[in-house]
């Protein structure tokens, strides 16, 4: 529980600027609930809940089965993730079932509010992350990840563009191609959670050696993907971009690198002026976690006063941290981060999938666009990469299926493609309609995702058979 209470506290010094919402997300369309009164106790309260609920699930659980109901989760999760049914639950919750819970003004596309409550959890879930990757393993995996994810971001938007434009001809729909380029930017991003749900599936069928290359490498091209998506939405949706604010990020992230990764200084001394006796190296890392913790925080605030969005505040420099901040990290944030990730699954479920507007042609062209555009663009970006890589690269001797199930995994569009969407709607850019079955299109590829890593998973298991 002592994780929980350092989690509340981060949140009460982010309230500052929890209250007015994510950064960029102007809400204007019509019907689209935001109550600038009431937006804050919304989000304290749905923390509120979490919080409560999980200390309560947390006593039962000691009390009779002697067993912490985190810790159980977590190694459930490790066997079954998680995140699918939860998606799945608020996906039950919010179909056809209207009351006064479950209302689809609670969906968190049209709540402004719930909407943010969501991406400040996803806070804690990229700051696990980001502690995860070791910049000399992004060095090792160079153009390997690096072209990856460049064809996971480039070619699924064009080939998005494309499947939508042939569908909104043969159709006769009527959309402006400026609409479906708004639509097919959301291509672009990976579902990072749902993503790492599904490498867990592949990974029980994969040599040790490489299932743990492949999440590295998912795990690298998850935070380049979303940089890269949050240029994106600050470049087509961003309307108060603060350029002094993106300096001073610039700069927090080079003194985050210097103090925690680079971590020296060259010095060199003489004994008469103009001569050089003797050089060393000085240490200069920074290893106490309480000042990386509060540089985490005000990053979050700079990104937030940016114009960007802040839940990559943490993210970015727990990635520079030294090796003993990112273990403690880990230490605090793993397992409650869970939970919390739970919530926002049940949140992103919040879509009527039988409402009438959801399910039409658009769908099926974002479906594919989003799902086989990803696939195809990761993959090829890989197999390119890996033919420059360094003879000393632990990827150069990388077998194709780690190759094939690093793509797969990473080829859920999800909820980060609906907030693209979501955005899009905020600002007025696309009609209700477009929004609803691109929605749905890019929540199907969430379900590919998984049923395609889990053919791989049999295919493995009856070829490991096979061979017995």
């Amino acid at each position: 529980m002592k994780a929980f209470t350092f989690i509340l506290v981060i949140l009460l010094a982010m309230n500052s600027f929890a209250d007015e919402g994510s950064s960029g997300h102007d809400v204007q369309a019509a019907d689209v609930h935001h109550d600038d009164g009431h937006t804050s106790t919304v989000v304290w309260q749905v923390f509120g809940c979490i919080l409560a609920g999980i200390a309560v699930l947390e006593v039962l659980f000691r009390s009779v089965l002697k067993k912490p109901f985190v810790g159980t989760l977590t190694k459930v999760d490790e066997m079954i993730p998680l995140i699918l049914p939860a998606l799945f639950a608020g996906l039950l919750c919010f179909t056809g079932f209207k009351n006064e819970w479950f209302s689809a003004d609670f969906s968190w596309m049209k709540d402004h509010a719930v909407n943010h409550a969501s991406l400040l959890v996803l806070w804690f879930f990229f700051s696990v992350l980001g502690a995860e990757i070791i910049i000399p393993r992004i060095r090792a995996a160079g153009a390997f990840v690096g072209l990856a994810t460049l064809g996971g971001v480039a070619w699924p938007i064009v080939f998005t563009f494309g499947t939508i434009s042939l569908v909104n001809y043969g159709y006769e729909l009527g959309y402006s191609y400026t609409m479906i380029a708004f639509v097919a930017l959301g291509a672009g991003a990976t579902d990072v959670p749902m993503s790492l749900g599904a490498m867990k599936i592949v990974s029980r069928v994969l040599p040790t050696a490489t299932a743990g290359l492949a999440l590295d490498a998912l795990r690298i091209l998850a935070v380049g993907d979303d940089v890269a998506g949050v240029a994106l939405m600050a470049g087509v949706h961003g309307t108060n971009i603060n350029l002094d604010f993106v300096a001073l990020e610039g700069v927090i992230l080079s003194v985050a690198y210097f103090f925690g990764t680079h971590g020296y200084y060259e010095v060199r001394e003489g004994d008469q002026p103009g001569e050089i006796a003797r050089t060393y190296y000085r240490d200069v890392t920074v290893r106490q976690p309480l000042i990386w913790w509060g540089l985490a925080v005000l990053n979050t605030y700079v990104l937030y006063r940016a114009g960007l969005e802040p839940m990559l505040g943490g993210c970015l420099i727990f990635v520079c941290s030294p090796t003993k901040v990112k273990h403690q990290v880990e230490k605090l944030l793993l397992q409650p981060s869970l939970v919390l990730l739970l919530f926002f699954a049940f949140i992103a479920g919040g879509i009527d999938i039988l409402d009438a507007n959801a399910i039409g042609p658009v769908t099926w062209a974002v479906f594919v666009g989003g799902f086989a555009g990803k696939f195809k663009g990761i993959i090829i970006g890989a197999l390119k990469g890996h033919s420059y890589l360094d003879a000393k690269s632990e990827y150069k001797g990388f077998p194709i299926a780690g190759t094939t199930a690093f793509s797969l995994c990473a080829s859920a569009n999800g909820t980060v493609a609906i907030i693209f969407v979501a955005t899009a709607l905020f600002k007025g850019g696309i009609t209700v309609d477009l929004a609803a079955q691109a929605t749905l299109g890019y929540l199907f590829t969430v379900v590919a995702t998984f049923v395609f890593a889990s053919l791989f998973w049999a295919y493995g298991r009856f070829n490991q058979f096979a061979a017995d």
